[in-house]
């Protein structure tokens, strides 16, 4: 996949101006570079989900993506401070420049966003000028890359300012509720864990929602979306490496959808679940999956919210079996030694003899379904 980046024919552009260095109100990562915005997607795009992603400066391979919805805000976090290049793409229109972290760029896509003679969008730094162009085909692998520029074992993360040493790519939140609800949701980080990216924007008084009855989820004033979104750099320390299953890659989203069927997840999470992540595993041929249920998760990242709410929560840390690449990469490497042999205990196995159900007539008013995609980091 990396070299399908770096064959793309991609139009020259000229540098986004630095906007006014207004960051988001996202103070997680403190003393770290954060990069936020509001998404827009028009009609001629055909999409109104698109991806935002942040790679080294003037390379064309994204280290980290994150899905959007047109109507949204979104940050990165997490980032040394410094010149980045901004990509992103919903459906046939993309657009990608150069920007400063700090700072604050809205991004629009389509034909009728403003910018004369241009039918890609435009950067919009905050107080800024509209200042870049690209041509609509420059992502056309975009949808199906992995979540992170992807080495030999897990993500590069030499950009990442936070200590921890694994990267929750991707936590997709979805609400189950009875009747329309509104309340606040935001998101305590222990110690030696950061925020990454998240969208809608997660300031510091958390996310201030309206659930419909649907489940889908709107912000004051911005357009009705499926689902919140965060990305965490996480201590791997606290993460269990001793229950999982292994699989061949084109196996791996099936199986971990079942995983989710047997944790007592909906058939909406799992069907959002299967289709995000269908073609963005990374290109390795087997991998090993340790699910990280509230027990782990809780040591890492907790909700705390104004709602009477109940959170069913699952992460899925993936890891390549090791070939000789990876045997030399990590020899002398005791943190992920672990990693060398199958799980001790096959959790798939074990969850099939122990499904858990659950009661639609006796879930509370608010029901947090959450699922994320975990890899480890290389440094």
């Amino acid at each position: 996949m990396k070299l399908v980046f770096l064959l793309l024919s991609v139009l020259a552009l000229s540098s986004c101006n630095r906007g006014d260095n207004k960051t988001s109100s996202n103070s997680a990562a403190v003393g770290a570079g954060i990069i936020g915005g509001t998404f827009s997607a028009m009609s001629d795009c055909q999409s109104n989900t698109g991806t935002v992603a942040i790679a080294y400066q003037n390379q064309t391979y994204p280290f980290s993506a994150q899905n959007v919805y047109s109507g949204s805000s979104y940050t990165l976090t997490g980032l040394q401070n410094g010149t980045y290049t901004l990509y992103a793409k919903a459906g046939t229109c993309s657009i990608n420049g150069a920007v400063q972290a700090p700072g604050n760029y809205n991004i629009c896509l389509g034909s009728s966003c403003g910018y004369s003679g241009s039918s890609a969008g435009y950067y919009k730094p905050a107080g800024g000028t509209i200042s870049s162009k690209a041509s609509a085909d420059v992502f056309a692998a975009m949808a199906s890359m992995p979540p992170c520029q992807w080495n030999v074992y897990g993500c590069v993360g030499t950009m990442y300012s936070g200590s921890g040493s694994a990267l929750i790519a991707e936590s997709q939140i979805r609400f189950v509720v009875k009747k329309e609800n509104n309340f606040v949701l935001s998101l305590d980080f222990s110690s030696g864990n950061n925020s990454v990216s998240s969208s809608p924007a997660l300031s510091e008084a958390g996310w201030s929602v309206k659930v419909s009855a649907d489940g889908s989820v709107s912000e004051k004033g911005s357009p009705a979306i499926p689902s919140l979104s965060y990305g965490a750099q996480v201590d791997q320390n606290v993460l269990q490496m001793n229950d999982g299953f292994c699989d061949k890659r084109e196996n791996l989203v099936s199986r971990m959808s079942d995983y989710m069927k047997l944790s007592g997840f909906n058939d909406a999470s799992q069907a959002d679940f299967s289709q995000r992540w269908a073609q963005r595993m990374p290109s390795n041929a087997n991998f090993c999956v340790y699910p990280q249920g509230e027990e782990q998760i809780a040591k890492t990242v907790n909700y705390k919210t104004s709602a009477s709410l109940q959170a069913r929560r699952l992460w899925f840390l993936i890891v390549p079996t090791q070939d000789s690449a990876m045997k030399k990469a990590l020899s002398g490497n005791s943190k992920i030694a672990a990693f060398g042999k199958k799980p001790a205990l096959d959790a798939f196995k074990e969850a099939k003899k122990a499904p858990k159900t659950r009661s639609i007539a006796n879930d509370p008013d608010v029901v947090a379904e959450e699922v994320g995609i975990g890899f480890l980091i290389e440094h």
